[in-house]
């Protein structure tokens, strides 16, 4: 199975990532300081964080036509999409503590900040929400441009024959579980490609069994072990994305970490990192998690 990223989403999600990279890097992004006390100074530091984050959003929309010469980097696709949902979220909520403080303030007292201020910051946040749920749906679009076209099994049509050759009995259904098995068997005999072309078959069949997200998963080991880390943690993410409830949540969000850090990317790295302790923190892979945060200087 082999996977060529187009030149639009190559640049699109290279763009994406660079968006949100840096909305990370800014000073204080969305860490509202514990020290501001009154409604007024912390709608004031709100409203600066949303205008920043905005600033970078608008950013990327204009420079987009600029980014058609980006490299493969489709590896920072779920890091970076969901650290800047995790922002919008983050400044939802401190909107929302704002309402309730000013709805909870003594009758007698004036408000510090008016409705208006509050709408202006709402209306803020639903702006940021449309447009990078708008950015979501472009990349899960790109994404689903790299799946292999179903290949072609007709054979040319015998001009000169004048008869319909005898329709063929159809094949015998494959197992799901032998399916999936011998996926397993040629990943364990380091036959990658193979390994890969069944565990691909096995989910063209089967997207919805238990056994998916691991078919996926070790689709991307194999990836991972040919030190094809952009094509491993494509498919980790897919596990995240896809199967968000299932066990290889913890184990994708890992080694995507890991993949990100082989790339010399020890951002994303430690934010994947820090991602596994907070969701999945009595995990064995919080553990390694740790432990990697602490070799990276973390």
């Amino acid at each position: 199975m082999k996977i060529n990223l187009s030149p639009y989403t190559a640049y699109t999600v290279k763009a994406v990532a660079t968006l949100v990279v840096a909305a990370f890097l800014l000073p204080g992004c969305v860490a509202v300081d514990p020290n501001i006390k009154s409604p007024q100074a912390r709608t004031q530091q709100t409203h600066e964080e949303l205008q920043k984050l905005k600033r970078k959003v608008d950013e990327f929309i204009e420079n987009q036509p600029k980014q058609t010469d980006q490299a493969e980097r489709l590896a920072r696709l779920g890091a970076t999409v969901d650290s800047m949902d995790s922002d919008i979220r983050l400044l939802k909520g401190k909107v929302e503590e704002l309402e309730h403080a000013l709805s909870n303030r003594p009758a007698e007292s004036a408000p510090s900040v008016s409705p208006e201020e509050l709408s202006g910051l709402r209306d803020m946040v639903s702006d940021l929400t449309t447009r990078v749920d708008s950015l979501n749906k472009r990349i899960a679009s790109a994404t689903t441009s790299l799946a292999p076209a179903p290949q072609s099994t007709a054979k040319p049509q015998n001009s000169q024959s004048t008869a319909a050759a005898p329709a063929k009995p159809a094949a015998p259904e494959v197992d799901p579980k032998s399916l999936y098995d011998k996926g397993y068997s040629l990943y364990q005999q380091n036959k990658y490609e193979e390994a890969r072309q069944a565990f691909d078959a096995y989910i063209s069949a089967y997207p919805k069994t238990s056994l998916a997200d691991n078919a996926y998963f070790w689709i991307g080991e194999s990836f991972y072990n040919e030190s094809q880390y952009e094509k491993a943690i494509i498919f980790y993410d897919k596990i995240v994305r896809e199967y968000a409830d299932g066990d290889k949540v913890p184990s994708a969000l890992l080694k995507q970490a890991f993949a990100f850090d082989a790339l010399g990317d020890e951002l994303d790295a430690k934010i994947l990192l820090r991602k596994v302790i907070k969701e999945h923190p009595k995990s064995e892979q919080a553990s390694v998690a740790r432990r990697k945060l602490e070799v990276l200087g973390d």
